[in-house]
């Protein structure tokens, strides 16, 4: 499961690709798409349906959102973390587990 969560950010994140080939490819909907599955890729009415104006549809869809279960999201950035297996004098997940008595 985490492998197939890192393999969907991943790919959201790829600046290379248009956002409905992101979603696509990661089984999300691009906004564009939602609009056009939803409203017949009338625009307006999906602004119309959701109290915004037809300008913050385009922005949405121009700053790459895309909809998870119905629910407008939007990636801001990606984290930087430490994991265990980046930890100094520790070689892979089990034996940094077991080293840190968990």
């Amino acid at each position: 499961m985490l492998q197939t969560v890192k393999a969907t950010i991943t790919t959201a994140m790829d600046q290379t690709m248009k956002p409905s080939e992101k979603c696509k490819s990661v089984e999300l909907k691009s906004l564009t798409d939602f609009i056009t599955e939803n409203f017949n890729g009338n625009q307006s009415a999906f602004a119309r349906a959701n109290g915004v104006q037809r300008a913050q549809v385009s922005q949405w869809i121009k700053a790459g959102y895309i909809v998870i279960d119905d629910k407008l999201c939007a990636i801001r950035r990606v984290l930087k973390k430490e994991t265990i297996t980046e930890i100094p004098g520790l070689d892979g997940t089990r034996n940094a587990l077991d080293k840190l008595g968990i």
